[in-house]
């Protein structure tokens, strides 16, 4: 997690915002219980979630429907989620999906930590130990 100072000077701990990158395109369902399942449990966790099917179901997209033009405004969106968070949460399957490696690719311009879910997850364990 992220410290930050408060501004009585106090030290805080801040959530990490993690955006959940994997396959969704040619998946049953976009892929959309995967996604669901990280992001709740990086939200137990207590990560910040960034989850684009819950983008997309905000945004009123219809999955059912899915057109060109809405890959390509949903893949803008994303870009835009990539550079708000401060890692890159990734699926299994991320590196057979091109928007999921333009994602990871972006985190690592940027450069922000992209790495598997359950390595987050393993990461929050690991500090909530040491501070016990």
């Amino acid at each position: 997690m992220t410290i930050a100072i408060t501004a009585d000077g106090e030290a805080t701990r801040l959530p990490i915002t993690l955006y959940v990158s994997g396959p969704m395109s040619g998946r049953p369902h976009f892929n959309y219980p995967m996604f669901k399942d990280a992001t709740e449990a990086l939200r137990a966790e207590g990560y910040a979630v960034i989850s684009p099917h819950e983008l997309d179901g905000e945004a009123g997209v219809d999955l059912d429907n899915f057109t060109e033009a809405d890959r390509r405004a949903a893949l803008a969106r994303d870009v835009a989620a990539v550079t708000k968070a401060d890692g890159v949460a990734l699926l299994p399957g991320w590196h057979e999906s091109s928007g999921a490696r333009a994602e990871a690719a972006l985190a690592n311009a940027i450069p922000i930590p992209a790495r598997p879910v359950g390595e987050w997850i393993d990461e929050a364990r690991a500090a909530r130990e040491a501070a016990a």
